[in-house]
């Protein structure tokens, strides 16, 4: 083959390429995609759940080392993520000495309560025909007529100890009951938002090239600081979208936050479409596993169908 000809096929090639990525990616960026984090904020990350995980009786607030480690994400100067990573380290050690004497005045709280307790099973036990007595009279005082002559009284020393028995259990039971805690089910929420964040009102026709402003709330209820990455995909809906599995289509945005927990943020996706047609935006959500040290797709997905008109 002749060095025109060669040059010349070339020249088609890169045509083809050029006009099979414009119809492939038919949108126009208005912010470029997030780079990957820095691996001090996956190790700093690591830490506070570990931290967080290893937390009994007691928990500590940890939102300020969220905030910390949100702004290592958007960080690209080497010295600053260190000194960031430093003021993350130096917290989360004052934290964990916070902790440390938290938890000890909780553990002498609980034996207190114990002790209380079995004060009052001791009481009962040893009092327990006399308490038995004062319940049977109390259900039945209203059913039996005796003369006054007749009645007998349970010694005044008795009845205190019945009552300070009922007020010993009364006490340890609610005091122990502060330390029993009925895990919930853990769990991620992702919303697709309109118009002032609301439900409704969601952009669907939307002319070439104007822009426009997609809101995707996160909710965190993992029990623990949780570690996001949203992944922006576009189809036509020839792909199906399954929580097994994620989207098997290119992705045109990420995003990556940190949430602690109980708490939700919100991201803003402007995008700007530069050909007409019905296209399918989709926002899959995905979450850093630390035992893996990646992230994982737990099948949780938000789509919206958008025309997009001539103007």
């Amino acid at each position: 083959m002749s060095l025109k000809r060669r040059l010349i096929t070339n020249i088609k090639l890169v045509v083809m390429v050029l006009l099979v990525a414009t119809i492939i990616n038919p949108l126009i960026p208005a912010m470029s995609a997030k780079a990957r984090p820095s691996q001090l904020v996956y190790d700093m990350y690591e830490e506070l759940v570990s931290f967080e995980r290893q937390q009994l009786l007691v928990k500590i607030n940890t939102s300020k080392v969220a905030l910390l480690l949100n702004e290592m994400l958007h960080v690209n100067n080497t010295s600053r993520l260190s000194l960031l990573a430093n003021n993350v380290s130096s917290l989360l050690n004052s934290l964990s000495s916070e902790y440390d004497s938290l938890y000890l005045i909780e553990l002498a709280k609980i034996v207190s309560f114990i002790m209380i307790l079995l004060v009052a099973i001791v009481l009962l036990y040893k009092y327990r025909r006399a308490l038995a007595i004062r319940v049977w009279w109390f259900l039945h005082k209203d059913d039996i007529v005796v003369k006054p002559s007749s009645k007998k009284r349970v010694d005044t020393l008795q009845e205190y100890i019945v009552f300070l028995v009922i007020v010993l259990i009364v006490v340890a039971v609610i005091g122990v009951a502060q330390y029993v805690h009925i895990t919930s089910a853990s769990f991620t929420e992702l919303l697709l938002l309109g118009k002032n964040n609301t439900l409704s009102d969601y952009p669907s026709i939307v002319p070439v090239g104007d822009n426009v402003t997609f809101t995707i709330a996160i909710s965190n209820h993992l029990g623990y600081t949780g570690f996001y990455k949203i992944l922006v995909k576009i189809d036509k809906g020839e792909n199906n979208l399954s929580a097994s599995s994620p989207a098997a289509v290119k992705v045109l945005r990420e995003y990556y936050v940190i949430i602690p927990n109980s708490a939700q943020t919100i991201i803003k996706v402007p995008i700007t479409f530069n050909q007409s047609s019905r296209y399918r935006l989709i926002f899959e959500l995905w979450r850093y596993d630390t035992t893996r040290h990646d992230f994982v797709y737990d099948g949780i997905w938000v789509h919206k169908w958008v025309e997009i008109v001539k103007p």
